[in-house]
């Protein structure tokens, strides 16, 4: 698939910027002259090109898609693919980022309060997701939390409210709560 280590860009389409530096750099045959490339769309990003594997064990999902969301910049598009991953924890995501075109599980097993499967950034963007929980509610007077994406304020994610996040054509289901959210 082309990548070596989780954010290695690895998978990605590359153009020749010019310069003898760059996010790759090749040595030419001759070995003295050196080409740089970067990335060709800085402005999308996929899971492959972090390393996920789809087959792979939900933490190691979780890990390699929580290193593409912490690098995702502000208006950048990290697009799923249409493919679906399984988590077995929260992912947090950046300031002004749009996530779209895929499904997101909570691995079934987990029993534990999940604060949301996405923690929301302001001004972020949710379209065409599928997020999917465990279907646990809790038992007596002790409710069990797992939330599809969160903009609310907690002490446990430890960040403020976001503000202005939008949630467009998404499928949250089986989660005690879909939507948090920081009226």
């Amino acid at each position: 698939r082309g990548q070596a280590a989780v954010g290695d860009l690895g998978g990605a389409l590359y153009k020749n910027n010019g310069t003898t530096s760059g996010q790759i750099t090749i040595t030419l045959s001759d070995g003295i002259t050196l080409v740089g490339f970067d990335v060709a769309n800085q402005i999308r990003y996929t899971p492959q090109m972090f390393g996920v594997n789809p087959a792979g064990s939900a933490s190691a999902q979780r890990v390699a898609l929580q290193a593409l969301f912490s690098f995702a910049p502000v208006g950048s598009i990290i697009d799923l693919g249409g493919l679906s991953y399984t988590v077995d924890a929260e992912l947090f995501s950046n300031p002004g980022v749009t996530h779209r075109n895929g499904s997101i599980t909570l691995l079934s097993t987990v029993t534990a309060n999940v604060w949301a499967v996405i923690c929301a950034g302001d001004n972020c963007i949710y379209e065409n997701l599928t997020l999917i929980g465990t279907g646990r509610v809790g038992s007596g007077s002790t409710p069990l939390y797992q939330v599809g994406i969160n903009s609310g304020n907690n002490t446990y994610l430890g960040r403020n409210p976001a503000n202005h996040v939008r949630i467009r054509n998404c499928e949250i289901s089986q989660f005690t709560v879909g939507i948090f959210g920081n009226p």
